[in-house]
């Protein structure tokens, strides 16, 4: 395959500051980077977060709540007979599943990247579901098509090279994770993607997600390293040549609190990072979190999209940890 005649896109993240993200293929403009500290009103303002543990040498951190990635319809519309999508990643959390979420819906799907349409079946999407299992999904204008594979995972808090490829020749949808085949859908002969005109190609933010009063679900929270798309079905062959690169990551920049609130015996263990968002709802601080897990029976995790009031609040013990 001759990159040079099939690339669409490449971001390495090399640039290691500012809010511009520049696509390495040069078929694209600077993209801006969204994120909601950049024009702060209780703090000073500031760029989106970067560390120097990327894949090409830095990566862009995503708060999971207002990070993103946007290049409108008219820069960009993905469709054709054949695309791979695939990107470096480190989750810094998973979600623990949507109730609401039915099959073959876009809720409950952490965005990695993708352009669909939320009001019908159109579009492509790569990113992961609870507990970071892996998921590629595509629209072919009556139905969309998931391919979720049961037994792979994806793992916090190290690099995961994620792929997602559609040959309309074979009407095969292939997913990798880390080079490794991790699953397969076969569509009736004759299925095609049906692109999502008018809609961005969004990196960091499933478009159909849902909305809460806090903001959107569904947005990937963690490290960026590399985000690539092709107009070719790559083979096996070239999916693992991608994925044989690096190591865990040393910066995770996440601090711990673990704390007890006054009048309840329940523990919380509270992850403080990027993805709290700003505001006072009648003089009391209001937190943004992303989502919720149990760690044991009297004990409940917070990592990063559902609002949470805090009114007392007593501090136990704070303590950074690199786990």
């Amino acid at each position: 395959m001759e990159n040079g005649q099939k690339e669409i896109l490449r971001l390495c993240f090399q640039e290691g500051k500012g809010h511009w993200a520049y696509d390495d293929c040069g078929h694209l403009p600077p993209a801006e980077i969204q994120y909601r500290f950049r024009n702060a009103k209780y703090i000073p303002s500031r760029d989106p977060s970067w560390r120097s543990c990327g894949i090409h040498g830095f990566a862009l951190m995503f708060d999971g709540n207002s990070t993103r990635i946007a290049y409108p319809p008219e820069a960009l519309l993905l469709g054709g007979s054949a695309l791979t999508l695939s990107a470096w990643i480190a989750p810094r959390s998973f979600p623990c599943g949507d109730p609401e979420a039915a099959e073959g819906d876009l809720k409950g799907i952490t965005a990695v990247l993708g352009q669909v349409d939320p009001q019908a079946p159109r579009g492509i999407l790569l990113g992961y579901e609870a507990f970071g299992r892996p998921c590629f999904q595509i629209g072919t204008g009556t139905a969309r098509h998931t391919l979720r594979p049961e037994s792979a995972r994806l793992v916090s808090g190290q690099w995961n090279h994620l792929a997602g490829v559609w040959d309309e020749a074979r009407a095969v949808m292939d997913l990798y994770v880390n080079g490794n085949p991790a699953g397969a859908l076969t569509l009736p002969r004759g299925t095609r993607l049906a692109p999502a005109a008018g809609h961005a190609l969004l990196i960091g933010q499933n478009e159909g997600g849902k909305v809460i009063s806090a903001g959107m679900m569904d947005m990937f929270c963690g490290l960026m390293g590399e985000i690539r798309i092709e107009s070719a079905a790559l083979s096996p062959a070239d999916i693992a040549a991608r994925a044989s690169l690096p190591g865990p990551i040393g910066d995770r920049g996440r601090l711990s609190a673990f704390f007890s609130t006054l009048g309840a015996s329940l523990t919380l263990d509270l992850y403080v990072d990027h993805s709290l968002t700003e505001g006072f709802f009648n003089g009391e601080k209001a937190l943004s979190l992303r989502s919720y897990a149990p760690v044991g029976p009297r004990g409940i995790r917070f990592e990063g999209g559902s609002a949470v009031r805090i009114r007392r609040l007593r501090l136990w013990r704070m303590r950074p940890i690199w786990d």
